[in-house]
């Protein structure tokens, strides 16, 4: 039987079969015991039972993990949010068609982009006019040649910044390198960095200019209790986004968003203070059934906000992705993994045939179809890309944020 869960530790939410019920709040991690029931009446948002959701704390130890502590972010400040992946690429069409195919991403090259290599823009959802995403938890990057200029020969993200000068000066005294420092690229600012632990990351200064109306920007310091997806405000020049009017997917579809990044870390101690101290990261200790790893352990796995959030770390701002990272243990450091989600109607098997049929490779033998949260599998794209893929049950529930969409 379908009930409605409410955890009274933190207030989170969420619907599911009495045999599926986690022991951990997937929110905060509390036990069982902290659960509270009601019958399901076919919304998450009809629900009888409401518990006050937690205030953030002024006062909180920003390295303190073991609790979700939702945390306000610095308004006007876009610092520290991971806005943007790179996906290196060796054949720009094969590549290009295998995720406008394959993946339904909008894809278009930049403005001044080469012909032969071109810097292509990809929307993995919904969008505005001026090619941000319209609906949170939706993940927005580029396709780069390895060939190009400070490129990557495995995926990455692009880290935004309030201060690129102090920020370089923060990545070198918290253990990290400038691999190339301030670069222009279509007018906006950049430099690439490895982290404490070795990642290649790209920083991007957040122009002098922005607009501080506009979708992406909006701070948000209170908790909406539901998300309207965002109706574009961007005064658009037709010339500088000439190939796209803001896309509609199919409703109740998330086949293709990027949903996280995922990568590793050698040691924690070093890690956790070099994002905090350099990204103001916000992060908590994944419960085991999420992370793999025991809570308290000295190597956790983690799920990080990179800008304003809900309790339950889904993205409360159109713009930012989120991230996981976890202990890469004795072996290399694990490469950075774009987490996608696909579709959920249909069969695993099915979805993964058929993108093997247009260029993809299997990592590993065909796994089988599981119950619940836990029915994925690692691919290869066209370009030797890893891409961990999540299939969301059919059990989803449409009214929680990250599931918000644009109907119209």
């Amino acid at each position: 039987m379908k009930k409605i869960y409410t955890c009274f530790t933190c207030g989170f939410p969420f619907a599911m079969e009495e045999s599926e019920v986690p022991a951990e709040c997937p929110a905060c991690g509390s036990p069982k015991s902290q659960y509270l029931e009601e019958p399901w009446n076919g919304s998450i948002e009809a629900r009888r039972i409401h518990v006050d959701f937690p205030k953030p704390d002024p006062n909180w130890d920003p390295m303190d993990i073991n609790f979700h502590h939702p945390k306000n972010f610095q308004p006007k400040s876009m610092h520290g949010r991971i806005r943007r992946f790179v996906l290196p690429y060796d054949d720009a069409e094969k590549t290009r068609a295998f995720y406008a195919d394959a993946m339904d991403w909008d894809i278009i090259n930049t403005e001044h982009a080469d012909p032969k290599n071109p810097l292509m823009y990809c929307a993995t959802g919904p969008g505005n006019a001026n090619w941000e995403p319209s609906v949170p938890s939706f993940g927005y990057g580029y396709l780069k040649s390895k060939e190009s200029e400070n490129a990557v020969k495995a995926p990455s993200f692009v880290v935004e910044v309030d201060d690129l000068a102090d920020t370089l000066k923060k990545v070198v005294e918290f253990g990290g390198k400038v691999l190339a420092d301030k670069y222009s690229v279509e007018k906006d600012v950049y430099a690439q960095i490895e982290d404490s632990e070795g990642n290649i990351l790209y920083l991007w200064e957040t122009p002098a200019d922005v607009d501080w109306s506009l979708p992406e920007t909006l701070y948000l310091s209170k908790r909406p209790e539901k998300i309207e997806p965002y109706a574009s405000s961007a005064k658009v020049d037709p010339d500088k986004y000439p190939f796209r009017a803001p896309k509609k997917y199919p409703k109740k579809d998330l086949h293709g968003r990027f949903r996280f990044v995922t990568y590793s870390y050698k040691n924690y101690e070093r890690w956790h203070k070099f994002v905090v101290n350099v990204f103001h990261w916000d992060m908590f200790e994944l419960p085991v059934a999420a992370g793999g790893m025991k809570k308290g352990c000295e190597n956790p796995s983690l799920l990080i906000a990179t800008g304003p959030s809900y309790e339950t770390y889904e993205g409360a701002t159109p713009g930012h992705m989120n991230a996981m990272v976890h202990y890469a243990g004795e072996k290399d450091l694990d490469p950075i993994v774009p987490m996608l989600e696909i579709d959920m109607w249909k069969p695993l098997a099915d979805t993964l045939n058929d993108l093997i049929s247009k260029g993809a490779k299997l990592v590993g033998e065909m796994p089988e179809e599981t119950e619940g949260w836990t029915s994925s599998a690692h691919i290869y794209d066209p370009s030797g890309n890893l891409l961990y893929l999540w299939k969301c049950p059919t059990s989803r529930t449409w009214e929680e944020p990250e599931a918000a969409y644009d109907a119209q």
